[in-house]
């Protein structure tokens, strides 16, 4: 799903609600110092046991952080949607203009699963002043790859 030449880094995260992979790929060289301009991240979270609510639910609080205090003329899209699958997902679309920092726009594609107790979420962001060639040259291509298969903890699988 990378294009080639684009800088890679991963990381895995456990917490007690869930255990995350996460890999960020960009034409720019980055590191945890140095963030990118442009560039697609994919968050993977498993829940645990101890999250007692829904993936979806999960989700939410997972995005809330993001999009929480925005004036209404940066959220730029925000859609729901579900599958025959069982897949909830959401598009969430906003400008993002930290103080001293050059505007961005965040495209979140956030897909759900419950009975595999998951949450992925697919992020590009690129500048503003920059969103609709590099959205198009880069964000459209990458994201027309995303595909997902969830898989049952063997806890949850159907016994036999």
């Amino acid at each position: 799903m990378k294009p080639d030449s684009w800088h890679e880094r991963t990381a895995s995260q456990k917490q007690p609600q869930a255990a995350h992979d996460i890999c960020a790929v960009s034409p720019e060289r980055f590191s945890a110092s140095r963030w990118f301009e442009t560039g697609f991240t994919v968050q993977i979270a498993r829940l645990t046991s101890a999250w007692q609510r829904s993936a979806q639910e999960y989700a939410a609080g997972y995005l809330a952080p993001f999009v929480m205090g925005l004036p209404d003329k940066d959220m730029l899209r925000f859609t729901t949607g579900s599958s025959e699958a069982g897949i909830e997902t959401i598009i969430c679309r906003f400008r993002d203009a930290p103080k001293g920092m050059k505007p961005v726009i965040v495209h979140k594609f956030i897909m759900t699963h419950e009975s595999s107790r998951s949450m992925w979420a697919f992020t590009f962001e690129a500048p503003a002043k920059r969103w609709e060639r590099e959205w198009e040259r880069f964000g459209t291509p990458i994201l027309q790859q995303v595909c997902v298969f969830p898989t049952l903890e063997p806890s949850l699988r159907p016994q036999h």
